[in-house]
């Protein structure tokens, strides 16, 4: 039989580490909705032109 202690680590190991989410998607600049959304939106830009999802003007 499982003890709570593994139980519970066991549960805890499904719940995702939300500060690592939400640095990822820039609310490390809580209070400050301007930067955070140029922040995305800049990311956002990036990973599209590294993978070739714009067309580059030659």
């Amino acid at each position: 039989m499982a003890t709570k202690q593994t139980k519970r680590l066991a549960r805890n190991a499904l719940i995702p580490d939300a500060s690592k989410m939400e640095t990822e998607f820039g609310t490390e600049f809580v209070g400050d909705a301007k930067r955070v959304t140029h922040k995305v939106e800049t990311r956002v830009k990036t990973n599209a032109q590294r993978y070739g999802y714009f067309k580059r003007e030659d």
